[in-house]
């Protein structure tokens, strides 16, 4: 994890550069914004903000596209690299797997300390949209979310033709439309 030098230690960075800190600020100018809908789309997995930091007040609708509720096994690199001592933080060192990937990796603490009290917080309605074929989150039913409030989309079970994956999931039409 990584934080900015401002940031307090707990909150750790999202993969594309956008803190959580970023994140609750971004949140909260959309939500006093009246032309703003009551809904929140992430790719991936960002119910860090609604879960533990509190910004359920801000959020009607979380919808996550190909979220690592559970994490991944990357097709089975995980459990090799998980097996080395020290493989995970080495893969990531050399660059064979990004920060991000780290902290989704099936039984990474980051995904372990997420879930942690639940997959959702009250007042909030929780949409995932998977992908059988997703390239990232293997088993594909670790996208799922357990808990009130959740409702989990599967593109193949709505659509069996699309084999929209996990990188092409948010610039697919059909997959779009579900949101």
């Amino acid at each position: 994890d990584q934080v900015r030098p401002d940031a307090p230690d707990r909150l750790p960075r999202l993969h594309d550069g956008l803190g959580f800190l970023d994140l609750e600020a971004l949140v909260g100018e959309v939500a006093r914004d009246d032309r703003a809908g009551d809904g929140i789309v992430f790719h991936d997995d960002s119910r860090y903000y609604t879960n533990k930091m509190g910004g359920a007040h801000n959020v009607a609708n979380w919808i996550g596209l190909a979220s690592p509720t559970y994490g991944g096994t990357l097709y089975g690199l995980v459990p090799v690299l998980q097996a080395i001592p020290g493989g995970t933080l080495a893969a990531t060192n050399v660059g064979v797997v990004s920060p991000a990937v780290m902290q989704q990796m099936q039984g990474s603490t980051f995904m372990t300390a997420l879930n942690l009290g639940g997959d959702t917080v009250p007042g909030v309605h929780f949409t995932t949209i998977g992908s059988r074929v997703d390239e990232m989150i293997q088993p594909f039913e670790n996208i799922a979310l357990h808990g009130a409030g959740s409702e989990n989309l599967v593109v193949q079970d709505l659509c069996p033709a699309n084999l929209s994956g996990h990188f092409n999931m948010p610039y697919d039409p059909f997959t779009v439309q579900l949101m």
